[in-house]
């Protein structure tokens, strides 16, 4: 019971704040992608949190994306690209019964649930997160009006789970896709 608890509260969570950033995208978002420039590593800065009980993290980003602190106790950071894409790193305990596939059903099921028009673009693709076996899943959905597109990679380590959650309007998601893959690359988690 607790761990389904758990479970739907940290999805929950999460859900909350992809409906918030979406249905607050501005409406300009084709003008700014037309001013698109390309971000290479070079100009990228490094962000470093070491303020979660258990771990911390540390992660490159553009240095033209800007950084929001949050107040939520699971989601650490945000940042958020000029084309008002949005990377968010969440931080959650787990039970040490849980798996990643266990992780990735139970955010399927509450995100088919918690859009209209849930897509399932990929989702078991293996891949790693920090050097940590991970999981890959990719949807497209509406919040409102507006068409989305996510990128959820997570994994598992010591019992603390770490998901790095890349979206953006349909339109926008591969415009700053190769600057998350990137960014995700990068990703390590500190002890």
């Amino acid at each position: 019971m607790y761990k389904v608890v758990l479970v739907s509260l940290i999805s929950v969570s999460l859900i909350v704040n992809i409906i918030l950033l979406y249905t607050s995208l501005a409406p300009p978002l084709q003008q700014q992608a037309k001013a698109l420039t390309q971000t290479t590593k070079s100009n990228f800065s490094t962000y470093t949190n070491h303020h979660y009980p258990h771990s911390g993290i540390m992660i490159q980003y553009p240095s033209d994306w800007n950084i929001e602190q949050t107040s939520n106790s699971s989601i650490i950071v945000k940042f958020h690209s000029p084309l008002n894409s949005v990377i968010t790193i969440k931080i959650s305990s787990l039970p040490s019964y849980s798996t990643l596939a266990k992780e990735a059903t139970g955010a399927i099921n509450l995100l088919s649930k918690a859009f209209t028009s849930f897509s399932l673009v990929d989702s078991g693709s293996s891949t790693t997160l920090s050097g940590n076996p991970a999981e890959r899943l990719v949807f497209a959905a509406r919040a409102g009006q507006t068409e989305i597109k996510e990128l959820q990679v997570f994994t598992i380590k010591g019992g603390t789970e770490y998901i790095l959650s890349y979206g953006s309007t349909k339109e926008v998601f591969p415009k700053d896709l190769p600057v998350a893959q990137d960014m995700s690359e990068s990703f390590e988690t500190i002890r």
